[in-house]
């Protein structure tokens, strides 16, 4: 994209240049009233909206990337085991293994799960 851009605004500047500095060189059906067109602002014009597109996009990127990172955020640490006997217990996220149901890692007891921290504790 930047050289298809790049390589349009050289080629309207640089004829541009030729038109006002050796307008002879050029055959007289370019002539409009009595002058050779210049692109002096086409080429200006594209310059700016492109950079304008670009400021744009950045700024679009990193508010997207501050919103996945307080999503990040909101993920919960832990996961409440809830024993046979009701008994409540926060084990870390670590601990947790999910597969068909979720079960604890080797070595830990058996026992329900809620991920939900934000449930009271009875």
């Amino acid at each position: 994209m930047w050289t298809l851009i790049g390589s349009g605004v050289m080629a309207a500047y640089g004829y541009s240049v030729v038109a006002t500095l050796a307008p002879q060189l050029f055959p007289p059906s370019f002539l409009e009233h009595g002058r050779i067109g210049v692109y002096y602002e086409a080429a200006t014009a594209i310059i700016s909206l492109t950079l304008l597109g670009q400021i744009l996009e950045l700024k679009a990127r990193s508010q997207t990337s501050a919103a996945i990172k307080s999503l990040l955020g909101l993920a919960p640490k832990t996961a409440r085991r809830i024993s046979a006997d009701g008994a409540e217990e926060d084990v870390p996220l670590s601990h947790v293994h999910i597969g068909d149901a979720l079960r604890v890692r080797p070595g830990e007891n058996a026992g329900r799960w809620c991920r939900d921290r934000r449930r009271k504790r009875r």
